[in-house]
């Protein structure tokens, strides 16, 4: 797996080209600023769950299920380790019910966002403060 051979993890992200928050966030994994900061520490595999080319719905559910993770929306994305454990996610939970953080559309979502992929890929604190900069300026979709 490339990841490892890279001495990096894997960021798994699964949606759906219907979707508008899904090519939302396949837009900003390919923005030069942030994929730049995420390429130091990640390989991203993209998986959409309506194309049997990437790799079917089984299959990308069994890799989710396998790392730990639980599909609460789409987009989702998990930070794996070398070791194939899950170290974060999209998910998080308000009043009991499970959610996926999706794309960082709004404020709160942004910041949610900015903490996952900085604790699981323990970006310096200034990688973290460009982050949280670039991510802020994000609009709220894209398309």
């Amino acid at each position: 797996m490339q990841a490892r051979s890279n001495n990096r993890e894997l960021m798994l992200v699964y949606g759906n080209r219907d979707c508008r928050g899904c090519r939302s966030f396949h837009n900003l994994l390919r923005d030069p600023y942030i994929s730049a900061i995420l390429a130091k520490h990640l390989v991203i595999l993209e998986l959409n769950y309506d194309d049997d080319s990437d790799a079917g719905s089984e299959e990308a559910q069994a890799l989710i299920r396998d790392t730990g993770g639980t599909v609460y929306g789409v987009p989702y994305y998990a930070i794996v380790s070398k070791t194939g454990r899950r170290k974060a996610d999209s998910t998080f939970y308000q009043n009991g019910a499970g959610w996926s953080l999706g794309y960082p559309s709004n404020a709160e979502r942004k910041k949610r966002f900015v903490q996952v992929i900085s604790k699981a890929c323990q970006l310096s604190h200034s990688d973290e403060q460009r982050f949280a900069g670039l991510v802020q300026e994000l609009p709220a979709v894209l398309d």
